[in-house]
């Protein structure tokens, strides 16, 4: 897998992970999309209701809110598990993008 990429401003070949190009200082293209979704409300709504998937509808992850509304959140582990990857900004929302506060 090519972990190169060409500098948006030059054209010089850097790193996927670099925040800008060495040899011109351009900014990458690459920076982490966040998503719009309201983390602290996501998070108040996962406590709550998590175990009906409400906050997988509301980050707009249908499927797995239809999954999660007929296993109890994977039985209570799940919704669990979401709570805390929530805090600590490690889920995603529809389209792949962070919720962060």
């Amino acid at each position: 897998m090519n972990q190169l990429t060409p500098c948006y401003g030059c054209g010089e070949q850097i790193h996927i992970t670099a925040k800008s190009c060495p040899k011109c200082g351009a900014v990458s293209n690459n920076i982490e999309e966040v998503s719009p979704t309201n983390a602290w409300l996501l998070l108040i709504v996962c406590f709550f209701g998590g175990v009906l998937g409400i906050h997988h509808f509301m980050a707009g992850r249908i499927g797995w809110g239809i999954i999660y509304l007929f296993t109890l959140g994977f039985f209570f582990i799940g919704a669990f598990l979401d709570f805390f990857m929530i805090l600590f900004g490690g889920f995603t929302d529809s389209k792949g993008r962070r919720v962060r506060f």
